[in-house]
C-alpha cells in the first residue's frame, strides 16, 4: 500500500511539473508574437514613433528587428540611418562607430553618406573624452586650446 502512495505522487507531481512548463512556454510565445510586430511598414512606424518619444531603448530593439527580420527592404537604408541616430542618442558610442564604419563600407556612395562620417566623428570624439577625464582624470575644459 505504501508503494502505491509514492507511485501516485510521483505521478501527480509530473503533472504538476508538465503544466507548469506547458504554462512558461505558452506564456513566453505570446510575449514573443507582440515583440515581433507585424510587417516592415508597422515595425518602421513603431520605430519612428519611439524615436518621436525620445524612446531610444525601444526605437533600437525595433529597429534591429526590422533590420533582422526584412534585410532587403524599402525601409532598410533608412532604418540603418534611424538606427546610428538612435544609438548615439542612447550614448551608445562605440556601437556608433562600428554601425557607422559598416554603413560606410557597405553604402559609400549613398546621398546622406555624410551623416554617418558625422556621427562616427561624434561618437569618437565621446569616447575619447569620456576616456580622458575617467582614466586620466584631466579635465577637458580646462585644455588650452591654442
Amino acid at each position: 500500500m505504501p508503494t502505491g502512495r509514492k507511485d501516485r505522487m510521483k505521478l501527480r507531481n509530473s503533472y504538476v511539473l508538465a503544466a507548469t512548463l506547458s504554462a512558461i512556454l505558452l506564456l513566453q510565445g505570446c510575449a514573443n508574437s507582440q515583440l515581433m510586430g507585424g510587417n516592415e511598414s508597422e515595425l518602421y512606424q513603431a520605430s519612428q514613433d519611439s524615436l518621436a518619444k525620445s524612446s531610444y531603448s525601444l526605437a533600437i530593439s525595433n529597429l534591429e528587428q526590422l533590420e533582422q527580420r526584412f534585410p532587403f527592404s524599402r525601409f532598410s537604408d533608412q532604418a540603418q540611418f534611424d538606427l546610428l541616430y538612435a544609438k548615439f542618442q542612447n550614448k551608445n558610442y562605440d556601437e556608433v562607430v562600428v554601425l557607422a564604419d559598416r554603413l560606410i563600407r557597405l553604402q559609400p556612395d549613398h546621398p546622406e553618406i555624410g551623416y554617418a562620417w558625422y556621427l562616427k566623428a561624434m561618437g569618437r570624439y565621446e569616447l575619447s573624452r569620456s576616456n580622458r577625464s575617467v582614466f586620466s582624470g584631466w579635465d577637458i575644459t580646462t585644455r588650452d586650446t591654442s
